[in-house]
């Protein structure tokens, strides 16, 4: 239960990215090496940079705000690059 706590962030990322992949790739049949090089640089990303964040022992509000700052931008940049490349 600990990990939960210390990395839902990433978690939920990650679980949202895994409900998105199955538009993204047709089911499963078009882009998955893509895709999954996309899913893994943003979670390994998001675990990094939430780890970071779980040294400073933050309350869970102030460390989703500090990140939601950091990891928006950078995701953001991350997809768009994805379907630029994809598209």
């Amino acid at each position: 239960m600990e990990f939960l706590n210390r990395y839902i962030m990433t978690i939920m990322q990650s679980l949202a990215l895994l409900i998105l992949s199955l538009v993204l790739t047709d089911f499963y049949q078009t882009n998955v090496p893509m895709f999954f090089l996309v899913f893994a640089v943003i979670t390994v990303g998001n675990f990094i940079i939430e780890s970071l964040y779980n040294k400073n022992n933050y309350q869970q509000q102030t460390k989703a705000k500090k990140m939601g700052m950091t990891m928006i931008p950078i995701n953001t940049l991350v997809l768009l690059v994805f379907v630029m490349v994809l598209f």
